[in-house]
């Protein structure tokens, strides 16, 4: 199924009928979004302010709402680097002279505070072009 974005007014009246008190299963049913959508907008929605009983939502409450559910490609982050890479040379050192795995390396990781995922730690390997050593 093709992703839709999600107009201004859609925002407006998600956030309006959930000020109304009513519940996402009615919200949906009225404006033809689908669940997954409204349960995006209204945590988002909470923590910019808009409470269920207050005022309706303000010009920058919605300009911050507006761009959740975009259409299209998005730019691809890659935090994790910056989080392993002061442990570049550690790991290649472990992976080439020391001969250990993978899972080996991302514990001692965890023990100095990097705390990443085996598959984050895998993709750092493999960018770097270490891969070729024991994984």
């Amino acid at each position: 199924m093709a992703d839709k974005e999600v107009s201004r007014v859609e925002i407006t009246e998600v956030i309006r009928q959930w000020q109304a008190g009513r519940c996402i299963w009615e919200i949906t049913r009225s404006t033809g979004l689908v669940r997954n959508t409204i349960c995006k907008y209204l945590p988002t929605a909470q923590s910019c302010g808009l409470v269920r009983d207050g005022p309706p939502p303000t010009e920058d409450q919605l300009i911050t709402l507006v761009p959740l559910n975009r259409a299209g490609p998005r730019q691809v982050i890659i935090p994790t680097d910056k989080v392993i890479e002061p442990f570049a040379e550690q790991i290649e050192r472990r992976l080439k002279d020391d001969e250990l795995k993978l899972t080996r390396i991302q514990e001692l990781l965890a023990q100095r505070q990097c705390l990443v995922s085996y598959m984050s730690l895998c993709r750092f390997v493999i960018r770097k072009g270490w891969y070729h050593w024991r994984m």
